[in-house]
């Protein structure tokens, strides 16, 4: 008789795990997977929020546009010498680069002329210049004072009216309105002006009304 193989040993049997356990180790082999996936899709994202980095263009202002305001301002200009020679101030400015133009309201204008000794205001309720400060427009309660700086320059004159133009390059004065002009107490009216700084030389046209102020030396008119 034959003898029958010896059976192996029986293998020793595992204890059945948890089927929480069962589950992470399956997920563990697609975490990695799964995490970079999202990271992927989250760059993404972000890539596609962020503006390209490229200059947006700019529209040109037409007539009439504004390209800034300013609100209680004051601007000086400064001469040479070191000295302010043009003050502006106001309540409101607004500035029209394609009309090349500002409008001041409430504006309040000085400017000190050294070599000629002199200094002359400007006040209104609406001015309007050009970029160059060289002509303005004034209306409205409109006052120019033109006051001596030194001892024996000309006398101090006041100009009122409601309408007035005015070239500082020229040294020009001019309105198309009734003004009445101050000097020494002397008063003229007149329906319209035209005053020379330089020379101190006003000419009056239309109906013209004079008081003058008796001093030593004048005749009485006769």
């Amino acid at each position: 008789m034959t003898p029958r193989p010896a059976l192996p040993p029986p293998r020793p049997t595992r204890p059945a795990q948890p089927w929480w356990v069962r589950a992470w180790d399956v997920a563990s082999l697609y975490l990695p997977v799964a995490l970079m996936g999202t990271l992927a899709l989250l760059t993404w994202a972000v890539v596609q929020r962020v503006p390209e980095d490229r200059p947006s263009p700019s529209r040109a202002l037409g007539q009439g546009e504004p390209d800034y305001t300013l609100h209680g301002f004051t601007l000086q200009r400064w001469g040479v010498p070191g000295q302010p020679d043009l003050q502006l101030r106001g309540r409101r400015l607004v500035h029209y680069p394609a009309d090349a133009r500002t409008d001041i309201e409430q504006a309040h204008l000085q400017r000190v002329l050294p070599a000629d000794g002199v200094r002359s205001t400007v006040q209104a309720q609406w001015l309007q210049t050009d970029d160059g400060r060289v002509h303005y427009t004034l209306r409205g309660q409109v006052r120019y004072e033109r006051t001596p700086m030194r001892p024996g320059a000309a006398p101090r004159v006041t100009l009122d009216g409601e309408e007035l133009t005015w070239d500082s390059e020229r040294q020009l004065l001019q309105s198309a309105r009734p003004v009445r002009i101050t000097r020494e107490g002397d008063v003229i009216t007149a329906n319209r002006l035209r005053y020379d700084e330089r020379h101190g030389l006003a000419e009056l046209r239309g109906q013209v009304r004079a008081t003058l102020v008796a001093r030593a030396g004048r005749q009485a008119p006769r």
